[in-house]
């Protein structure tokens, strides 16, 4: 029975994401913003890339991750802040809503004024 090892080198965003698990678009974006180890040829900002599952395994093992199940509190917590931004997003929506409806009716209000010729001067 013989096992098949990951190629020395991934040629491409698909390539790597496959190695990673991950969607093309979210490797592109750790390399972006988490500084994903993906290299290219010198002088090209974009285009052709490769990775050694080296340097992913390293970075993997660096990067600090953020698991969301080891803390049931501290979802809760978050769970909670994002009830309380939903109902302050909704009060406030609510107050632009009134306060867009007296503008709309104070702008009637001059409308009417300037089109009789009540304008105060």
């Amino acid at each position: 029975m013989t096992t098949t090892q990951p190629p020395v080198v991934l040629n491409s965003w698909k390539e790597i994401a496959s190695y990673l698990g991950l969607g093309v678009r979210t490797v592109q974006r750790y390399e972006r913003e988490y500084r994903l180890p993906v290299r290219r040829i010198e002088g090209k900002s974009r285009g052709a890339v490769l990775a050694l599952p080296k340097d992913l395994d390293d970075w993997l093992r660096r990067t600090p991750l953020h698991n969301l199940d080891s803390d049931p509190s501290e979802n809760l917590s978050n769970k909670h802040l994002l009830q309380e931004h939903q109902k302050a997003m909704s009060t406030l929506k609510s107050s632009l809503t009134k306060l867009n409806e007296k503008i709309t009716e104070g702008q009637r209000i001059l409308l009417r004024q300037r089109w009789f010729g009540q304008e105060d001067r």
